[in-house]
């Protein structure tokens, strides 16, 4: 396998490649090449140790015995795609730990191509994301309390990407599922409300912490009304969010009073007075 280290500065001494095989090695990921025409060549050792396998017995196509059996006719037809058309590779598929159990991983890969555009080496990595999927599935579960509860609510990906929206927004967007989902919601938004709701949105996804902003969202209808949008992280074991979920409660009516009262009080009027 042939190793190749990148300097900010020309001048610089081309890297060791025995030191560049130790840190991939060394590094705390799942490191794997391929060969032009899918023949993985390399797996760093942190990927052999999880596996419980030698490089041997997983180099080639053998590599498919540790996927779990549901998910073997999937991935390879996805590989065998991105083979015949240079496009990366990403597909999520259960590997087999040492000690039996399987965990979801999303499996990563991308062409080096040389001056002529032809591909000459994969570079790929598999990222454990067993964590994010079975909160996932536990949002689906819930789907039917969540459904029914009288809010608009949602659940999103550690990168801030929907994947679960409840009925009662649908209903209220008009949207399929498949529409809002990833970040197609955005779309349901005020136009002039996007950009201030996203910053607030990068702002949360960066830091883990929960928050809470106003904007408008379109009815199936076209007419807007304020929510607000409250969101808050939920955590691994190691303190890694795993998923977000959030809520979207109706504020249009104070919206409204608010304003009559701030327009009542710049004319001069005596704020109507109500029952406690």
């Amino acid at each position: 396998m042939a190793y190749m280290a990148f300097s900010g500065h020309d001048s610089e001494q081309p890297v060791n490649p025995s030191d560049v095989h130790l840190v991939i090695n060394s590094v705390p990921a799942f490191i794997h090449t391929a060969m032009p025409d899918g023949y993985l060549d390399f797996f760093n050792e942190t990927s052999l140790t999880y596996m419980g396998r030698s490089l041997e017995d997983v180099q080639g196509w053998k590599w498919i015995s540790s996927i779990h059996p549901d998910d073997v006719e999937g991935i390879v037809a996805k590989w065998r795609a991105s083979l015949a058309s240079g496009e990366l590779f990403l597909y999520e598929a259960r590997v087999q730990r040492a000690d039996g159990e399987y965990r979801w991983m999303l499996h990563h890969k991308v062409p080096r191509r040389d001056t002529n555009g032809i591909i000459i080496k994969w570079y790929g990595s598999s990222i454990d994301i067993e964590d994010r999927k079975r909160a996932e599935k536990k949002v689906r579960n819930e789907g039917l309390m969540i459904n029914t509860i009288p809010v608009l609510a949602w659940a999103c990906r550690p990168d801030g990407a929907a994947y679960f929206l409840n009925q009662r927004w649908l209903d209220y967007t008009g949207f399929s599922l498949e529409q809002g989902c990833g970040w197609g919601w955005k779309s349901a938004l005020h136009p002039d409300d996007v950009e201030h709701l996203l910053t607030m949105w990068q702002g949360l996804l960066e830091s883990g912490e929960p928050g809470e902003v106003s904007a408008r969202i379109r009815r199936f209808d076209g007419e807007y009304r304020w929510f607000i949008f409250q969101a808050r992280p939920v955590r691994d074991n190691h303190g890694k969010v795993v998923t977000w979920y959030g809520t979207h409660p109706d504020i249009e009516d104070r919206r409204r009073a608010e304003e009559e009262l701030r327009r009542s009080e710049s004319q001069g009027c005596e704020p109507v007075a109500t029952c406690s």
